[in-house]
């Protein structure tokens, strides 16, 4: 049994991401970390905890890898068989990405958005956000500070750079679009 949310919750007063910042459709950690919990009878222990980053995508591989079914080609995610079986897996300190090159309005509210076209990464205790209107770059340190609310790109410009430069390579790898048409009905400002 597999037990997992596509994204965070909703921001409209139905559920509570506290401490997160944001919610569902949002570049922030109350859009993107969701409970997942997996049982799969003797396969993994009962009543045990994690903290590893996972993506959904992980999920395919996971089951194909307890199923001994061999995976033959290139597939986005890693098995977490070593992990959930309680063994070491050396995948557990790899990066993150997210893409996500659309617009969602805000709940309610036409003049505003959710979310405008964004990629980010997390790489360690690090998220570094790139949003594609205006090119801005919004850096957190995830382990000190869960809810983002310490922006520390301008602080921190080498950081920036070096998650940039991992960013735009994976984009590149996976050919993700980029070319987008900007939405004439975004104003810089009211959509933070």
């Amino acid at each position: 049994m597999v037990f997992m949310s596509d994204n965070g919750g909703m921001l409209d007063g139905i559920s509570d991401n506290y401490p997160l910042r944001g919610g569902k459709g949002t570049p922030y950690e109350g859009g993107n970390r969701v409970p997942l919990i997996i049982s799969f009878g003797d396969k993994i222990k009962a009543n045990s905890t994690n903290h590893i980053n996972v993506m959904g995508a992980d999920l395919f591989p996971t089951l194909l890898d307890f199923a001994e079914i061999p995976i033959t080609h290139t597939i986005d995610g890693v098995s977490l068989k070593g992990e959930l079986s309680g063994k070491h897996n050396p995948e557990r300190g790899r990066d993150l990405f997210f893409f996500f090159p659309a617009y969602l309005e805000s709940y309610g509210n036409s003049d505003s958005f959710r979310a405008t076209p964004y990629s980010s990464i997390i790489s360690g205790d690090w998220k570094l956000i790139r949003f594609f209107e205006d090119a801005r770059t919004e850096l957190y340190n995830l382990k000190k500070d869960t809810g983002e609310s310490n922006d520390l790109s301008k602080k921190y410009t080498s950081k920036v750079r070096d998650l940039l430069i991992k960013l735009e390579s994976w984009e590149q790898k996976v050919h993700a679009p980029v070319n987008f048409e900007l939405n004439p009905l975004y104003k810089p400002g009211i959509n933070k």
